[in-house]
């Protein structure tokens, strides 16, 4: 993690980060084509998944020390609301965290019952991470009404994620 505050080794922090989304959605696509699905591997997904986005808002508490509170409040909502949605669904014996009950809230079945939306929040709300990190290191980003339109519309998927992960 000293690498993110490094200046001339933000470039590998970022490049690792995409690598890691990259990986995860590659050696899930693999797995379905292959009929390789697990439980223990669909666990190990959302386990890993979490640490990724997690290490971001940690990352995030250091680029905004006024802000560090917040970015840990995020880290629990979106560590513990998976953790507490996989357990639960362990516990009624669901194949996946993103089976549905039929109790969840209809923003949260909509997040796992439609492609697009799921793809939009999901990598919507990655991406604001790393935009959010560019957005706090470097200063001139803030004069651009193009980088400043999106830092709006990605924050504003985040708040939406944190919002689906209590809903």
């Amino acid at each position: 993690m000293k690498c993110a505050f490094v200046e001339d080794k933000w470039a590998h922090f970022m490049f690792f980060y995409y690598v890691a989304i990259a990986m995860d959605v590659i050696d899930g696509a693999f797995a379905r084509v292959l009929d390789q699905t697990s439980r223990f591997g669909q666990c190990l997904d959302m386990i890993c998944d979490r640490a990724s986005v997690s290490m971001m808002y940690i990352v995030l508490g250091q680029v905004y020390p006024k802000l560090e509170w917040l970015m840990i409040a995020c880290f629990i909502v979106d560590y513990g609301a998976h953790f507490l949605q996989f357990m639960s669904n362990a516990i009624i014996k669901n194949t996946s965290h993103k089976c549905m009950t039929g109790s969840e809230g209809w923003l949260v079945k909509l997040y796992y019952t439609n492609k697009f939306f799921f793809v939009l929040m999901a990598c919507g709300a990655d991406n604001g991470l790393v935009y959010a990190f560019l957005y706090g290191r470097y200063d001139d980003l803030k004069n651009s009404t193009g980088f400043n339109i999106a830092m709006i519309f990605f924050a504003t998927i985040i708040v939406m994620k944190q919002i689906i992960n209590v809903g």
